[in-house]
């Protein structure tokens, strides 16, 4: 997952609404990474919105695997592990 600046769809939201810079992630960065954290358009291929619910679960359990590497004997080789998934 990958944070960039970003607009919100004028088709979708009123102008002073879409015309603010955001930062955050897309719903299109987050189907890269795993479909499932992201809600798509009727065509089941054009990702629409962020699945929030599902993503801070996520993001839960990334900072719990990191936390349990930091308390091991070797963090940099449990990181390269991670890392190797």
């Amino acid at each position: 997952m990958t944070p960039g600046v970003y607009r919100y769809k004028a088709t979708l939201f009123p102008p002073v609404v879409a015309q603010r810079e955001r930062i955050g992630f897309t719903a299109e960065n987050m189907a890269a990474v795993e479909p499932r954290l992201a809600f798509f358009e009727a065509d089941g291929v054009t990702p629409r919105t962020i699945n929030f619910e599902e993503t801070t679960a996520l993001l839960a359990g990334a900072i719990q695997e990191l936390t349990a590497c930091v308390a091991t004997d070797d963090p940099r080789g449990c990181l390269r592990a991670l890392e190797g998934r």
